[in-house]
């Protein structure tokens, strides 16, 4: 097997996004390329998807033939308290596919979405690494922020391109790592395909099966409950428009607590106009979002993890065209225009207002749908590809030059 463009090993694809971003492997530059994705997790998390202790290890199935996946179940503390040790199967599994897969003399570029997977970087020697940020991970592990910040700024220094998917995230960075700037690029999510109609959605789609028993209209969110949302403005949005049903699609929380949020969140889904229906497959997504009369995303600007993070659901909402109001966060604001944003309660039920009063239209639904087409996942898997293959921040322009707007 032959193969004149450098390969990928992604660690890992365990995100939706991620795995939406490589769906559509190959790259149009790189049609021979190959990829490796790695999806470990801990013992814990193996028991709780149901996978029984003598179902561990190290297990590798082909998704295509260019494209194969490992899956791990790993000790506690794989990757952060042991890293070296905990990421030797992995580094093991990936060699192994090199030998196999991989012609003598072919490059290879490993793209690490963790900085802890340095170890991994460290056993593996790839030609080429990039640091794909997706969040700030010390509010994922805040007993450890300090670590985090050791090993980012590692990554950060030894990454070929540093690649944040959230605009705060890329200039938080680049302020910490100034003598990186250049190298430290903001890169959102691309729109997932199946999540893009032949055309735009002028009104709003059939109903899943799931939420054909509520009453319409629909003011929809796609997303976990829990305190990320902005429970108050849920609330507010219920009693200001009584004759729609403000529909919430996601996981159902557990309310029982004493915390701010959960006691909120009690008061927003005892409206007797807010339906929670529960959670629906990740590849029917682009029917939820397309039903809805008008999409929502009512985050918490004052959440930490919200100002930094890049909501998946604004690009997995935009090619279906129905409209959207948004809270005002940064990533949302690189939107506008496309998408509605309150700059807060009064403003976001203003605007809600306006595109309920309009027939649930904004005149934005064709614009969305093309910005979603020109902006797919495989147009970003492209980009991101040949980004790869740039030695300087000249090249790096030349390549994400159509980004400029919110790159």
């Amino acid at each position: 097997m032959n193969s004149a463009n450098p390969s990928w090993i992604v660690a890992d694809s365990c995100w939706h996004s991620t795995r939406n971003l490589l769906a559509s492997w190959p790259p149009a530059s790189g049609p021979d390329a190959h990829l490796l994705r790695l999806e470990p997790i801990d013992w814990r998390n193996a028991m709780a998807r149901g996978i029984r202790p003598w179902n561990w290890g190290i297990h590798g199935k082909e998704i295509t033939p260019q494209v194969r996946l490992i899956e791990a179940e790993l000790p506690p503390g794989w990757m952060k308290s042991y890293p070296r040790l905990g990421q030797w199967p992995l580094a093991r599994a990936c060699r192994k596919w090199q030998k196999v897969e991989i012609p003598a003399g072919s490059k290879t570029s490993l793209w690490i979405t963790y900085p802890y997977y340095l170890a991994l970087a460290d056993q593996l020697r790839p030609d080429g690494l990039i640091y794909y940020n997706l969040d700030d991970y010390t509010l994922y592990w805040p007993s450890k922020a300090e670590e985090v910040r050791a090993w980012e700024a590692h990554a950060v220094a030894r990454a070929d391109w540093t690649v944040c998917v959230a605009a705060e995230r890329a200039r938080h960075l680049r302020i910490a790592f100034p003598d990186r700037a250049e190298r430290i690029l903001h890169i959102p999510h691309g729109a997932p395909e199946a999540t893009i109609p032949i055309e735009p959605f002028l009104k709003a789609g059939p109903a899943p099966v799931e939420l054909a028993h509520i009453p319409r209209p629909w003011l929809g969110y796609l997303g976990g409950l829990e305190d990320r949302v902005d429970w108050p403005l849920v609330r507010k949005i219920a009693e200001a428009f009584p004759d729609a049903s403000v529909v919430l699609v996601g996981p159902r929380p557990n309310l029982d607590g004493p915390e701010p949020w959960r006691v909120e969140a009690q008061a927003a889904m005892a409206k007797n106009n807010v339906y929670a229906p529960g959670s629906v497959p990740q590849e029917r997504i682009g029917d939820v979002y397309a039903s809805f009369d008008v999409n929502l995303t009512p985050y918490d600007v004052s959440h930490a993890f919200n100002i930094v993070c890049s909501p998946t659901k604004l690009m997995d909402a935009m090619g279906c065209g129905r409209p959207m109001v948004a809270t005002d966060l940064p990533e949302c604001r690189i939107y506008e225009g496309l998408y509605q944003v309150g700059r807060d309660h009064d403003d976001f039920l203003s605007k809600l207002g306006h595109v309920i009063e309009a027939g649930f239209r904004d005149g934005q639904e064709g614009a969305r749908w093309l910005y979603a087409r020109e902006h797919a996942a495989p147009v970003i898997l492209d980009k991101l590809y040949r980004l790869s293959l740039c030695g300087d921040a000249n090249s790096a322009r030349r390549v994400l030059a159509p980004e400029a707007p919110i790159g």
